[in-house]
């Protein structure tokens, strides 16, 4: 098939399936199917299959654990289209666990370094 999602430019749309402790998200409550006290936004939906995606802060955060170039022109990215403030990002990266929350620590410093 020839197809990897991880092109910088895919050409085809793709559903990627994220176990846990490959990527970090903080604040899931399935039960109330919200992130870190905001309600998760519905992008599609079939007749079977609903696609959600959590709040931009919760993105730019756990983009922050990895920290690659991508990741912190992602980040600006959200901070600039959706209107995400540092301070709210921050609060998400408060939420993770120990080890990755002191790595997105570390990478939101360099984002406020590189934010214009």
């Amino acid at each position: 098939m020839g197809f990897d999602p991880k092109e910088t430019f895919p050409r085809l749309p793709y559903l990627q399936i994220v176990h846990p402790g490959v990527t970090h998200v903080p604040g899931w409550n399935a039960g109330k199917r919200e992130w870190l006290g905001e309600p998760e936004r519905e992008i599609w939906h079939g007749a079977r299959l609903v696609v959600t995606v959590p709040p931009p802060r919760v993105i730019a955060a756990s983009k922050l654990v990895r920290g690659n170039d991508r990741d912190l022109e992602d980040c600006l990215w959200l901070m600039a289209a959706h209107g995400v403030q540092a301070r709210d990002i921050l609060k998400a990266i408060r939420a993770l666990p120990r080890e990755p929350r002191a790595k997105a620590t570390d990478h939101f410093d360099i984002l406020g370094m590189v934010k214009p």
